[in-house]
């Protein structure tokens, strides 16, 4: 069919005239204007130095925890290692379902350490019994953990969302899971308290 030609139909004894270029045209431009919002590549945000920023898809946006440490200064994380005269808790927080917001991790007495999905924090702090707190927007929870020193325990943050519900848990876990976990996750803080 060239340019110009036209498509004549018959029906019912009645002849239909169509031209090719007006109809093709309509379904072109509609096809061409779909497709074009899939492939707009989403420019990627800069992230700060001594930043871990993870990204939430809807809306599509940046969580970001600033001020984080280098697991390269902190001596031991990759081991999982306790210190001689502190009693160590590693926080991990890994969970399948858990929603990508901040959740502000503390034990009495010292700073605030903020977590996302797939990350840890080492807290040394003198032995004894210590309360932890993880936070969130909507709530908090505790939970008690004590050691001697050079004790090491290891506290799992397990976080679950259903539309806008979230809640967070502290479960202990043992040396092995804690591994496993942090293996792939990113050191976020490191935490000294003196007595």
């Amino acid at each position: 069919m060239t340019a110009g030609a036209s498509l004549q139909i018959v029906q019912s004894g009645k002849t239909f005239s169509m031209h090719a270029p007006r109809l093709f045209l309509p379904i072109l431009a509609s096809a061409a204007a779909l497709m074009s919002g899939c492939a707009t590549p989403h420019a990627s945000p800069v992230v700060p130095e001594g930043s871990y920023c993870q990204t939430v898809m809807k809306p599509r946006r940046q969580v970001c925890i600033t001020g984080v440490t280098s697991a390269y200064l902190a001596k031991g994380v990759a081991e999982l290692a306790g210190s001689a005269n502190a009693f160590t808790v590693y926080v991990v927080r890994n969970n399948w379902a858990d929603p990508t917001e901040l959740a502000d991790v503390r034990s009495t007495g010292t700073p605030v350490v903020q977590t996302l999905p797939q990350t840890f924090a080492r807290f040394r702090l003198p032995p004894g019994q210590h309360e932890l707190t993880v936070s969130w927007r909507s709530g908090a929870t505790r939970t008690v953990v004590s050691g001697a020193a050079g004790e090491v325990k290891y506290l799992r943050v397990k976080g679950w969302a259903f539309w806008t519900l979230r809640d967070f848990s502290f479960w202990q876990i043992d040396r092995n899971d804690a591994v496993e976990l942090t293996q792939d996750g990113k050191f976020i803080g490191d935490v000294e308290s003196n007595p």
